[in-house]
């Protein structure tokens, strides 16, 4: 097997920055969530600092297509748990974000072209995997599960698709 392409990553921090999930959209593009050590003033790595980054590729060369990065309202611990691609190609993630020591899920919704943000929650609880509804028993688009629980977080009504 031959190495298509590779693209690395080294956020603000320049510290530890690690990949959490990789999805595929229908055109075989590749988008990455994971997190980043957004403190650039300490020597070590430093936990409580973190930001979600959510990147996608192009499939033939690896061409960045678009980023995104994420910092919550506390400037404080932010990391995704899960990401989904829906049947439009527009991407979702699902995570954690603190905020003085408060964790609430945060899931977001960006644009499949430019990676626009087409919506973004914070619900309590800490987002641990997304699931696609297809128009089955799950009356929303989708779903996340949230730590001992399921939670159903439904699009807001003026969301593109």
């Amino acid at each position: 097997m031959t190495e298509a392409w590779v693209q690395t990553y080294d956020g603000p921090g320049h510290k530890a920055d690690y990949a959490k999930a990789v999805v595929m959209d229908h055109a075989g593009n590749v988008i990455v969530t994971g997190s980043f050590s957004n403190s650039t003033n300490d020597l070590f790595y430093s936990p409580e600092y973190r930001d979600i980054y959510t990147a996608k590729y192009a499939a033939r060369d690896g061409a960045l297509l678009w980023e995104r990065l994420y910092n919550g309202p506390g400037n404080d611990y932010d990391a995704p748990s899960a990401m989904a691609v829906d049947k439009h190609g527009n991407v979702i993630v699902a995570g954690v974000s603190e905020n003085a020591g408060i964790s609430s899920m945060y899931v977001a919704k960006y644009a499949s072209t430019k990676g626009a943000l087409l919506w973004e929650q914070r619900i309590g609880g800490q987002g641990s995997s997304v699931l696609i509804g297809g128009g089955g028993p799950v009356p929303c688009r989708w779903i996340v599960m949230a730590t001992c629980l399921w939670q159903v977080v439904s699009e807001p009504a003026t969301s593109p698709s």
